[in-house]
């Protein structure tokens, strides 16, 4: 596998970040625990369905279900084919630290 490096500067120290984790703390914060926090907003125009999202360790994930279809979607974005009625479309998103958020939203289709 291609590990990817990092280097973060603080107070004058330079670490390089691989496998491992370092940890800062920058006034109370938990600067390692500020950058797993992921946010996302979901998006719906006609049957397209995408998130927008801030934060996270990547790489993401993405699980797109429905309560009536199961999963329908493992992209930011993608087109949707569901039968008509109400679904209720759940999106997880995790990132390579194991850091998830959920959203939800309700689409009619017609």
């Amino acid at each position: 596998t291609t590990r990817e490096w990092v280097e973060h500067t603080k107070k004058g120290y330079v670490v390089r970040l691989g496998t491992g984790h370092a940890r800062f703390n920058d006034n109370g914060t938990d600067c390692y625990r500020a950058a797993r926090k992921i946010e996302s907003t979901i998006s719906v125009q006609d049957n397209h369905l995408s998130c927008a999202v801030n934060g996270g360790i990547p790489p993401l994930t993405y699980s797109w279900t429905s309560d009536r279809s199961g999963l329908i979607g493992d992209a930011s974005s993608f087109e949707m084919e569901l039968p008509q009625g109400t679904h209720n479309i759940t999106l997880v998103i995790t990132d390579a630290s194991g850091s998830s958020t959920e959203n939800a939203v309700t689409v009619q289709v017609t």
